[in-house]
């Protein structure tokens, strides 16, 4: 056997500088340059420097991004629309396009096709109202998709749509029930579901002669003063079990 002594283990490299939280306990805002010695080797000392980004630095930054992702959403808008007005499309499909509410600009655009429309999906968007210019420029609609906003109420002038068909309502901040739609003679179907609705003018919805289905799906209705003792349901009414 050799009688020569093992080679050391070769000298091992610095450690890494700590998190800066372990650095500054309890700090949430650290300088634009910091130096880090970590715990240095005799035999190989190291200071470790790094930049972190200050905090005007960082609004400035979230802020550009903001810039250009609303940048991104309204040329996406004005792509549909313009697709839309170019086709002569009985249809407008502006669903996940992070609206707050619906651009007055789209009403000049589609000037010439708007009363050709039938069908509009804001779907998944951010609306907490609908303007009453959206419903007397959109008349010859027969089918309205409403859902995921932020609607509690709905603008008087819905009335006038004369020729709407159905309307989706689901995943709004809807408390009371939009009584506007009794007047509408052509509707067929009302999607209320995952609402706030308390309450339903069940007589008032028995005398449209057109309504075939209400769904009022995982609402918080009141349900036994409601049906105890009222008239047939002359229509398919959706509500959740108890």
């Amino acid at each position: 056997l050799s009688t020569q002594p093992l080679p050391l283990s070769p000298t091992p490299p610095p450690a890494l500088p700590a998190p800066l939280s372990d650095l500054w306990p309890g700090q949430h805002s650290f300088p634009s340059r910091v130096c880090v010695a970590p715990r240095v080797v005799p035999s190989c000392p190291v200071t470790v420097c790094f930049r972190v980004a200050d905090s005007g630095e960082r609004r400035a930054a979230s802020g550009e991004r903001r810039a250009e992702s609303m940048a991104a959403d309204a040329a996406r808008v004005a792509r549909i629309v313009n697709e839309t007005v170019a086709e002569r499309n009985e249809h407008l499909d502006l669903s996940n396009c992070k609206l707050t509410s619906f651009p007055v600009a789209i009403f000049r655009m589609m000037e010439d096709v708007v009363g050709n429309i039938r069908l509009v999906s804001l779907q998944n968007n951010e609306l907490k109202s609908i303007a009453a210019d959206f419903m007397t420029n959109f008349s010859q609609l027969q089918e309205l998709n409403l859902e995921g906003n932020l609607l509690k109420q709905l603008p008087d002038e819905v009335k006038t749509l004369k020729h709407l068909k159905s309307i989706n309502l689901a995943r709004n901040k809807l408390s009371d029930f939009p009584h506007q739609l009794t007047e509408l003679a052509a509707l067929e179907t009302i999607n209320l579901e995952a609402n706030e609705i308390t309450e339903i003018p069940l007589e008032n919805l028995n005398s449209m002669p057109s309504l075939k289905l209400l769904n009022l799906k995982s609402n918080p209705l009141n349900i036994g003063s409601q049906f105890a003792g009222q008239m047939e349901i002359k229509f398919e009414l959706l509500v959740s079990a108890e």
